[in-house]
């Protein structure tokens, strides 16, 4: 034991409360995985910032570890963004931890691959909340990377492409929309099957599976994709890349050639383009 009184999980997290474990200490609260390991106590303390050399990881507030019981760690700080970027990491609701939690136990239990949940961390400030979340850090390289990499040989990149399009599928299957989808997101690790990143966005919803009809909710994600590339890298992916990857997302070719027709007409209303060249 950690802390000084165990507390029961909010409301939001029913449906997984009996694989989790929760202390609550003054203004801060544990959330970790039943049975796993507890946290260090001196997480308990307010303001705690974890010793050591710390790498950021990306543009998101994450940053690489070392983390006793558990080695090397991503540490992740919520941060606003779009519209309400101005509000920093202050919270008025514990929610978006919370449910990030429960989409990782959900997906991880149901066999999707996400990097493993060390715990998550709550922090009562003056004004709101302060939200951390604490996972094990998986060596590799993302989606985005590698495609970079591959920009002057394209073919390099389609059985990776291949890889995450099953990935993604299998995790629309879970009903799981990700709301943040893009080539970042998606890790190869140096061993082992790729991974989903940052749930923080995503949400289980009714029809996001691809045998839904009509057009799934998990459609967004995939449109994200292609609007993500256009934006950073001021291009449409190469086409060989599109299809690549929908023949993961996609077994049947009848089926694949009708989604490339609803992709491609839910990008052209979301980006009002005249031409699209997929």
């Amino acid at each position: 034991m950690i802390g000084d009184r165990p507390e029961r999980l909010p409301p939001g997290m029913k449906k997984t409360k009996e694989m989790m474990d929760s202390l609550e200490r003054g203004p801060v609260r544990l959330l970790w995985p039943r049975g796993g390991e507890a946290p260090p106590r001196a997480c308990l303390e307010p303001g705690y910032v974890p010793s050591g050399e710390r790498q950021p990881l990306g543009r998101g507030g994450a940053q690489r570890v070392e983390l006793e019981p558990y080695g090397t760690v991503v540490w992740k700080t919520f941060r606003r963004g779009g519209g309400v970027r101005f509000l920093g990491g202050h919270y008025f609701r514990t929610t978006p931890l919370e449910n990030e939690v429960e989409a990782h136990l959900r997906l991880a239990a149901r066999g999707l691959a996400v990097p493993q949940l060390c715990f998550g961390r709550i922090e009562r400030r003056a004004v709101g909340f302060q939200l951390e979340l604490v996972t094990r850090f998986v060596p590799g390289r993302t989606l985005l990377g590698l495609l970079d990499e591959a920009r002057p040989e394209p073919r390099r990149a389609l059985a990776p492409l291949r890889e995450m399009g099953w990935l993604v599928r299998r995790m629309h299957e879970l009903g799981f929309v990700h709301g943040d989808l893009h080539p970042g997101n998606l890790l190869l690790p140096e061993q082992g099957p790729p991974l989903v990143l940052d749930l923080t966005s995503g949400s289980f919803e009714e029809g996001a599976g691809p045998e839904a009809d009509p057009p799934t909710a998990g459609q967004k994600d995939l449109v994200r994709l292609a609007r993500y590339w256009r934006k950073h890298r001021a291009e449409e992916p190469p086409l060989p890349w599109v299809l690549a990857f929908l023949q993961g997302y996609e077994a049947r070719r009848q089926r694949r050639r009708a989604l490339l027709g609803e992709l491609k007409s839910a990008y052209e209303r979301q980006v009002a383009l005249r031409s699209w060249r997929w």
